[in-house]
């Protein structure tokens, strides 16, 4: 399911897909669902299980690849931007910075966002990049803090930092 947490611009198939949520809780026709962000579960564990981790980043990819279908990519992929349900269940949000790319067989872009240490080397080194690959980089990096109990680096670029360097 996706979810934007915050009221933005939304292209016709986003505001189809998307559900109005403020603060923590995610508001349904008839109903509330409490939902927690995965950075405060890996905050909480220190690290997930490679059990967990594997249910949560087949759920992350498995959301991108819908969205990638339909040509947006989300270019913000963070543990804070993913949701889980009480049941489980994972949940992509915030569309803040997501951008929808028509007719175009790669989906190219040059606007640099997203939360720093998420975002891929490419979008600082070139002035465009594949936000399809940005996104697939992102999730690789949640994959490894959820493991990892922690955040890789701060940056990922030569130079930035010591830890992405090294």
């Amino acid at each position: 399911m996706l979810h934007d947490k915050e009221p933005s611009s939304t292209t016709p198939r986003q505001e189809a897909y998307r559900t109005q949520a403020f603060s923590d809780n995610v508001f349904s026709p008839g109903h509330q669902i409490t939902h927690i962000h995965l950075g405060n579960v890996i905050h909480q564990a220190g690290k997930l299980s490679s059990r967990e981790a594997d249910c949560y980043i087949m759920q992350i990819v498995s959301g991108l690849a819908y969205l990638h279908s339909i040509d947006i990519t989300h270019r913000d992929i963070s543990p804070r931007n993913l949701l889980l349900t009480s049941n489980g269940a994972l949940e992509i949000a915030n569309f803040n910075s997501s951008e929808q790319v028509k007719y175009a067989s790669k989906c190219m872009s040059s606007k640099r966002c997203g939360t720093m240490a998420y975002i891929a080397p490419e979008v600082f080194a070139e002035k465009t990049f594949d936000g399809k690959a940005v996104d697939m980089w992102a999730a690789g990096i949640v994959y490894m803090e959820m493991r990892g109990g922690k955040t890789l680096w701060e940056m990922a670029a030569e130079g930035a930092d010591e830890d992405y360097d090294g």
